[in-house]
């Protein structure tokens, strides 16, 4: 039977509580415009010819950016959300994608060649053990492109650090950075920067393995 310790009631409020926080927001126009923009230009310069890399998009919200890599003949994509809508309406486009918690995925160790992280990765509470899954499902030497908004931006959700705090957790969890740069981005009046991230694995970064003999303090 398992021991449902306080801690671990916490802990599993505490997911609960944060996922009910990321609210679903359908994809603009100007969403698809950025993607348009960066991301053939990101899959093909590192796999041009390479048809049958494994991808994941993370946080694929309606499912555009997947579509676009099927456009651009690559087959196989896999996409994460944690919204029920965004799923049903990314199965309603016979896209492949996983109802879950990116931060607790049930991917498989070094599956991936390319992932890519667009405007999601501020809504983790903890963006460097985030960093840490995209290492463990992510091959040695795949790329990502991770992409998020200025502290600066209004509606920034968890999004309270900066390119530079990104930049030291990217690097801690055994990235090495390629390209680095930042975009202002508009819609009517509204403007936004945005800092994006191509990434390449360059080492393993593990969590420390738990004693099974230790108690919890």
């Amino acid at each position: 039977m398992t021991d449902f310790t306080e801690e671990w009631i916490r802990q599993k409020q505490f997911k609960l509580a944060v996922e009910n926080e990321v609210q679903h927001q359908p994809e603009t126009n100007l969403d698809k415009q950025i993607i348009d923009r960066q991301l053939p230009g990101f899959i093909q310069s590192i796999y041009p010819d390479k048809k049958d890399v494994n991808i994941m998009d993370i946080g694929c919200n309606e499912g555009y950016a997947m579509s676009k890599f099927k456009e651009l003949g690559y087959e196989n994509i896999q996409g994460i959300t944690v919204k029920k809508e965004e799923w049903d309406i990314c199965k309603e486009k016979g896209l492949n994608v996983h109802h879950m918690n990116y931060n607790f995925s049930k991917m498989m160790d070094g599956f991936f060649q390319v992932i890519w992280m667009r405007q999601s990765i501020q809504f983790s509470p903890m963006p460097f053990f985030t960093l840490l899954e995209l290492n463990r499902i992510l091959k040695m030497n795949g790329w990502a492109y991770i992409e998020f908004p200025d502290i600066s931006n209004a509606n920034r959700f968890y999004g309270t650090l900066s390119k530079e705090n990104y930049k030291i957790f990217i690097l801690r969890s055994g990235f090495e950075i390629i390209q680095e740069d930042t975009m202002e981005i508009s819609a009517g009046d509204a403007k936004e920067n945005h800092h994006f991230f191509i990434v390449s694995k360059r080492r393993n970064v593990k969590l420390p393995e738990i004693d099974s003999d230790s108690s919890a303090t």
